[in-house]
């Protein structure tokens, strides 16, 4: 497993994105790097991910800290951001500009991913390099510690399409990069590499469903991560139906994106769906019916706090619904 590279040249070692989009990532990073002050504090609301990627890298180079923001937020959301802080520089945000004298200064690297927006407050969940490591070395262990290739549609700022960048950096993978309107219509980009992998959403995963071709595609992928909403009984219906590689997963920005996972036989002909927790994951019910997870990948609080939580506990247990937990956690009902 790859460690972060405290040099540039370290870094850009081993392409960890597919061609032309790795040669304008080292230009970009470059031009980035030479311009970043050792700690600062940044935001970066780029629609362009591989510019999103070389802010996000050279910050973490000069152990800075990098706020990851939408760029498709409105004012309300900006003037939140505003609110909360200030930054020795802005990338991709016309909304807000640097002011340097309300910015923290970093002692070592942090990234802070957001959680809220357009449908809520906006926060910020603070990472480091270590959890986020922690959370590819869990999913490295599942899949036996091969290079985790992927094609990547999602959005670079958000913690699922982050994730398999650093999936690939660290174990030395490549993403390729892909526009979803683009395979939506059929122009289907090509595997990076064995093992590709590919994250969508249920309703992506039906309207791909809908076509041969697509079908093929889905087929030629290795692994197909479904989460972010619930799968209805007859789209799991389906991936049965048509034997596909789905993994189902449950995460969120707080543990790094995955914690826990079900595969295609964990799921029987009503459509529900069973699981279980990744390696070095713990799972319990509370009380309350909520989920409460340890994961050396939680992140250390929300912006301003940075600390070391052990146990993160949350009352939206998503489309894991109290029995398939209760699967999960080796109870019976």
């Amino acid at each position: 497993m790859r460690r972060f590279p405290d040099t540039l040249a370290d870094l850009l070692e081993t392409p960890f994105l597919s061609t032309p989009d790795w040669e304008r990532f080292c230009q970009r990073l470059e031009q980035v790097v030479s311009v970043m002050g050792e700690g600062e504090s940044v935001l970066c609301a780029e629609k362009d991910p591989v510019e999103t990627l070389a802010v996000f890298f050279a910050v973490l180079l000069r152990k800075g800290g990098v706020f990851l923001a939408n760029p498709n937020w409105q004012e309300i959301e900006w003037e939140q951001v505003q609110a909360l802080t200030g930054f020795d520089k802005v990338f991709g945000c016309e909304s807000i500009e640097a002011d340097p004298s309300r910015a923290v200064t970093f002692a070592e690297a942090r990234i802070m991913i957001a959680s809220g927006g357009t449908s809520g407050g906006v926060r910020f969940c603070v990472h480091s390099s270590n959890t986020l490591l922690s959370a590819v070395e869990s999913l490295s262990q599942f899949h036996g510690r091969k290079p985790l290739n992927s094609i990547n549609s999602l959005p670079v700022f958000h913690v699922s399409g982050l994730m398999p960048i650093l999936r690939a950096f660290f174990t030395g993978g490549v993403v390729h990069l892909a526009h979803w309107k683009a395979i939506e219509s059929g122009d289907f980009p090509k595997r990076p590499g064995a093992s590709t992998s590919m994250s969508l959403v249920p309703t992506q995963l039906a309207r791909l469903l809908k076509s041969e071709e697509g079908i093929a595609f889905l087929h030629g992928l290795h692994t197909i991560y479904i989460g972010g909403a619930a799968t209805s009984p007859e789209l799991v219906s389906r991936i049965r139906s048509e034997k596909l590689p789905v993994i189902f997963v449950y995460g969120m920005t707080e543990t790094a994106a995955m914690v826990l996972y079900g595969t295609r036989g964990d799921t029987d002909e009503a459509g529900a769906i069973w699981g279980q927790p990744l390696p070095g994951v713990s799972v319990r019910l509370t009380e309350d019916q909520g989920i409460s997870i340890k994961t050396r990948a939680l992140f250390r609080g929300y912006f301003p706090d940075d600390s070391s939580i052990q146990e993160f506990q949350t009352g939206d247990i998503g489309r894991w619904v109290t029995n398939e937990l209760l699967q999960v956690l080796g109870r019976k009902d």
